[in-house]
């Protein structure tokens, strides 16, 4: 069945049949997942294992990087080629970022400063790099940037905050970031200025943001917040009470994804306003760490981080936008 909608010059149209299943049935403590524009090329790490990746849209796993990490992030370029990870030095004096420019065949360490590294995000051409630091040895934590695929690497933001989560636009040169225990910040230049964007002190788990940095939604584990102004302004989803993990949308933004610690994945298909169930493992013990998801949306991948398995939503065509002619 074919459903449409008409919002706001857009042509919103859906296929209904689609399905979640298990795409790598190999237990781990899976902390990000992130996938080219396509869907076709999907990466995955998990805490204290591998950097995982698929290059037949979640059909087939293997191994990318056989390097045992504390892997907390990764973010890969639209094209797949330019893949980054970000470990923590909790566990490993390796805390490093690491990068891949050849499709996560080979990969090298970007920047060597061992930090507690929590989230990774890069520009669609894979040039522009952001990472954020919950805390470091000195109990400092920073926001770093490298405009440069990863040669390079300075100080963003030199403002000392439990960072938790971060986010860039097509562009690159919208960046936004969350505070665990704290307010959401934002950048409109590549990262070289920041501003409080949102002065409401939660404790943030996941952020993200439409290609052109319009439309961002953030999440604490109580309350999904969006704005559809670049951050100038929030509103509350009226869904609430579902300890809220990780969030993703479509480059347009309309179609929201948002996963919770009992079990459920939810969607959006109007701007994160109203909420329905997408999927249910039926297990409250599941807690989706992290949800990535193609460019139209018709590939949708999420990980589960305690001796859980990478799932997907299959579907013919989904969740697709067209502006009307």
């Amino acid at each position: 069945m074919i459903s449409f909608l008409f919002f706001l010059g857009i042509l919103f149209y859906s296929y209904t049949s689609a399905a979640w299943v298990v795409s790598f049935d190999n237990p781990q403590y899976w902390q990000s997942i992130t996938t080219s524009g396509d869907g076709q090329f999907v990466y995955a790490v998990a805490d204290g294992d591998y950097i995982y990746y698929s290059a037949d849209y979640g059909s087939s796993w293997d191994i990318s990087y056989d390097n045992v990490q504390s892997w907390t992030s990764v973010a890969t370029s639209y094209d797949g080629q330019y893949v980054y990870s970000v470990a923590s030095n909790i566990y490993n004096p390796q805390g490093y970022i690491y990068s891949s420019s050849d499709y996560g065949q080979t990969w090298e360490v970007s920047f060597n400063s061992s930090m507690q590294w929590n989230s990774v995000t890069t520009s669609d051409n894979g040039q522009y790099v952001y990472a954020c630091v919950y805390v470091n040895s000195n109990k400092q934590a920073y926001i770093y940037y490298s405009s440069d695929y990863g040669d390079t690497w300075a100080i963003s933001f030199q403002y000392n905050q439990p960072w938790y989560s971060i986010t860039t636009t097509g562009s690159g040169a919208n960046v936004y970031a969350a505070v665990h225990g704290g307010n959401i910040y934002s950048s409109s230049d590549f990262g070289i200025n920041w501003n409080p964007t949102f002065n409401n002190n939660q404790d943030w788990f996941s952020i993200t943001t439409s290609s052109n940095g319009k439309f961002v939604y953030a999440l604490t584990s109580n309350t999904i917040f969006s704005s559809s102004n670049s951050g100038n302004s929030w509103t509350a989803a009226t869904i609430k009470g579902n300890t809220w993990q990780c969030i993703a949308t479509i480059s347009t933004g309309h179609i929201v994804y948002a996963g919770n610690g009992n079990g459920g994945i939810y969607i959006s298909s109007d701007f994160g306003v109203n909420w329905i169930l997408s999927f249910t493992t039926g297990q409250k013990s599941t807690h989706w760490q992290s949800i990535a998801i193609s460019d139209v949306g018709d590939y949708v991948y999420s990980v589960v981080d305690t001796n859980g398995y990478i799932y997907t939503l299959q579907s013919t065509a989904a969740n697709i936008a067209q502006p009307l002619p």
